[in-house]
């Protein structure tokens, strides 16, 4: 692509599948820093994804965690 984005949105973008990935050569390197973790960043997004599918299936904003019906306002918006 000559160095230019090749999908510039989410809708044409396709994630990698596991057959896609090269293989990955992974080393623990002693350390006396704390740990950091290794997963955790990629649940940050997961909060936000069912806020906008509930926005879309029912209308309601979903604005604190864990949601429940109680705490969803209606998007006047919408």
């Amino acid at each position: 692509m000559n160095g230019q984005v090749k999908d510039t949105n989410l809708d044409t973008y396709t994630p990698l599948r596991m057959g896609d990935v090269p293989e990955l050569a992974i080393e623990f390197t002693p350390s006396a820093e704390l740990p950091l973790g290794f997963g955790e960043p990629c649940t940050t997004v997961v909060g936000p994804a069912i806020g906008n599918v509930v926005l879309a299936a029912a209308g309601a904003r979903v604005r604190h965690l864990p949601a429940c019906g109680s705490s969803l306002t209606l998007d006047r918006a919408s």
